[in-house]
């Protein structure tokens, strides 16, 4: 088994790791060995662009303070968040109890998009379909009105004229209802004014809120989203993104210099370095396309070309 000099700390399997890593909250061994046995967190101070989570102790990036998603392992950079400033873009909505922004069409949907649900609180009642039977201010499916079983709170759906035959001549659907029959429109349809006809809902035009991000085709029966050239539909069928290469991710991890691929999640080692140095905290220059690290243990700041595989030293001896 190898012996680690005295600046690594030697993991249960024989794996060598910076002292720097050893208890520092973080699985760095393999086997997990580093983080056993260790005295209670320590209470070292942040950097500047850091802040103290209040009861766990340590360090988060101050902008993810209010962002919505908890970071502290106590919860408390997420307590008392006042949120008096909009922080959305254009054409999003921002959910009142967290820094979370979702798009304006998504507020009042009838589905829960915002994590604390505010974006379906406080919403105004929506018209009736016309394949829907109105209980006050809510409504049910015409396959529920007279079935023997009452679906509205007060048993409105149920009735004497339920019993009916449903002969009435509609277009699409008959259905009987305590009223007697009525006529019904397939989704994507509305009734005309003769109660029996129905004609196409132009979605495009007719809806309160904007159904595509950019172009809207209307079909019989319902409607199509289209992008402009140079945008691609999301699996949404209603958002447009832009077509370009794929985001990349750039993660240094131990010993390896990693790019992993947003969309296809393909991970390529760009870089290992010698067992006895440890990658640390990586930069990018966009220009020049070059990763800039820190060798932990050399004292130096490295850099490769992501294009041509060239690499060397920018500083040396440095601490």
């Amino acid at each position: 088994q190898i012996k680690c000099d005295g600046l690594h700390f030697q993991c249960k399997s024989g794996q060598c790791i910076s002292t720097f890593l050893h208890c520092d909250g973080n699985y760095n061994c393999e086997d997990r060995s580093d983080e056993e046995d260790c005295p209670a967190p320590r209470q070292a101070s942040c950097y500047h662009d850091e802040i103290k989570c209040h009861g766990s102790g340590e360090c988060i990036l101050k902008q993810w303070l209010c962002d919505g998603d908890t970071d502290c392992k106590d919860g408390s950079d997420e307590q008392d968040c006042g949120f008096p400033k909009k922080q959305c873009g254009a054409h999003q909505w921002q959910c009142y109890h967290s820094l979370q922004c979702i798009p304006d069409q998504w507020n009042c949907d009838g589905e829960r998009d915002c994590r604390d649900g505010t974006d379906e609180i406080g919403c105004k009642p929506r018209s009736c379909h016309s394949y829907e039977f109105q209980c006050g201010d809510t409504y049910v499916n015409y396959t529920l009105v007279c079935n023997g079983k009452p679906d509205c709170q007060d048993g409105m759906d149920e009735g004497n004229h339920c019993a009916v035959p449903c002969q009435k001549l509609c277009a699409h659907i008959c259905y009987k209802s305590p009223h007697g029959p009525q006529c019904a429109c397939n989704e994507g349809f509305i009734l005309r004014n003769d109660g029996r006809s129905c004609k196409d809902i132009n979605e495009c035009k007719e809806l309160a809120v904007d159904k595509c991000s950019q172009t809207c085709v209307n079909t019989e029966g319902g409607y199509s989203c289209t992008c402009h050239p140079g945008y691609q539909l999301e699996p949404d069928n209603h958002t447009c993104k832009v077509i370009g290469s794929e985001p990349l991710l750039l993660v240094a991890v131990q010993f390896d210099l990693i790019v992993f691929g947003i969309r296809t999640m393909k991970e390529d080692v760009v870089m290992r370095v010698d067992h006895d140095f440890i990658i640390f905290s990586i930069d990018y220059d966009f220009v020049s396309e070059t990763v800039f690290w820190m060798n932990l243990n050399a004292d130096s700041i490295n850099w490769i070309d992501m294009q041509t595989k060239e690499k060397g030293i920018l500083i040396k001896g440095g601490s």
